[in-house]
C-alpha cells in the first residue's frame, strides 16, 4: 500500500503541473519527428489527467464515519410517526467487545416502534463502480428483552443491509456488523441512511451502537487505475526523452520529470 501511494504521489506531481500549454517545442524547420513527439506528449499528459480525475471521482467516502468529530457531517431525521424522539448521541464504547478494536467514539440510539431515528449523510458515487459498505455494531441491554433492536442501512432509497440483535440477556452485550456491495446506476450524490428500530415501544430499551461506517470503491480506485497511470507515465517520460535527443522540448519551461 505504501509503495502504491508513493508511485501515485510522484505521478500526480507530474500530472498536476501539466496542461496543454506547459509543453513547448523549439522545432527547427523540417523537424517533423520532434513535432510528432511534442503532440504525443501533450496527448499522453491529457490522458493521464483524465485517468487521475476518474480515480478521484470514483472514491466515495463517508465523512466522520468513526464519529471522532461527534455528529459532524451527519443529519438526524425523526420520522413523523414518532411519539417522542429516542435517546441518541455519541458516546465511547468498545464496539467489538473481545475483538481487536479498542474503545472509541460511536453513535448510539435507544429506539422503539414509537421512537425512531435515521442517521443520514450524502455521499457521491460513480455509476457502474462497485462499492463496499461496512459498519460495526453493538447492543447493550439494561435487562432481558424480547427485542434488542434492528439496524438497517438504506442507500439511495433501497435497503442494502440489516442486522437484528434478537432477544437480549441482562449484562450480556452483543455485537454484529453491516456489510454490502452496491453498484450505483447513476453518478452523483446519494443519501446513506442508518435506521434504528424495535418492534416494541421505547422504555427499558436496549441501546444500539454503530461505528466505523465506510463506503469504499472495490477495488480501491488507485489500485485499479495504477497500471494505466504507470503505463501513461512511462510513455510520457519516453516521449520526453526522445524530444530531448532530437531537439528542444520542455515541460512547463523546466525539467519537470527529473529526467536528464
Amino acid at each position: 500500500m505504501a509503495l502504491r501511494h508513493e508511485l501515485i504521489t510522484d505521478v500526480v506531481t507530474v500530472a498536476s503541473e501539466f496542461d496543454e500549454d506547459s509543453v513547448s517545442c523549439a522545432v527547427p524547420a523540417g523537424s517533423d519527428e520532434i513535432m510528432k513527439n511534442c503532440f504525443t506528449l501533450r496527448s499522453l499528459g491529457l490522458a493521464l489527467m483524465c485517468v487521475l480525475g476518474f480515480t478521484t471521482w470514483s472514491s466515495a467516502q463517508v465523512f466522520n464515519g468513526d464519529f471522532s468529530l461527534s455528529l459532524s457531517n451527519w443529519t438526524r431525521v425523526y420520522p413523523p410517526g414518532n411519539i417522542f424522539p429516542p435517546d441518541n448521541g455519541v458516546t465511547t464504547i468498545d464496539i467489538d467487545g473481545a475483538g481487536t478494536l479498542s474503545s472509541s467514539t460511536a453513535y448510539y440510539a435507544v429506539a422503539g416502534s414509537d421512537a425512531q431515528v435515521y442517521l443520514e449523510q450524502s455521499v457521491t458515487v460513480s455509476a457502474g463502480v462497485l462499492y463496499h459498505f461496512a459498519a460495526d455494531l453493538a447492543m447493550v441491554p439494561p435487562g432481558n428483552n424480547a427485542d434488542g433492536g434492528t439496524v438497517t442501512a438504506i442507500f439511495g432509497g433501497n435497503q442494502i443491509a440489516a442486522f437484528s440483535f434478537g432477544s437480549t440477556t441482562v449484562g450480556v452485550n452483543e455485537y454484529g456488523n453491516l456489510s454490502a456491495n452496491i453498484t450505483p446506476v447513476a453518478s452523483g450524490p446519494q443519501t446513506l441512511s442508518i435506521r434504528f428500530y424495535r418492534s416494541y415501544g421505547a422504555g427499558g430499551t436496549p441501546a444500539d451502537f454503530i461505528d466505523n461506517i465506510s463506503l469504499i470503491a472495490v477495488p480501491e480506485p488507485t489500485a485499479g487505475a495504477l497500471v494505466v497511470i504507470s503505463l501513461l507515465s512511462l510513455l510520457v517520460i519516453h516521449v520526453w526523452r526522445r524530444g530531448h535527443r532530437h531537439g528542444s522540448m520542455t515541460l512547463g519551461g523546466k525539467n519537470q520529470l527529473g529526467v536528464r
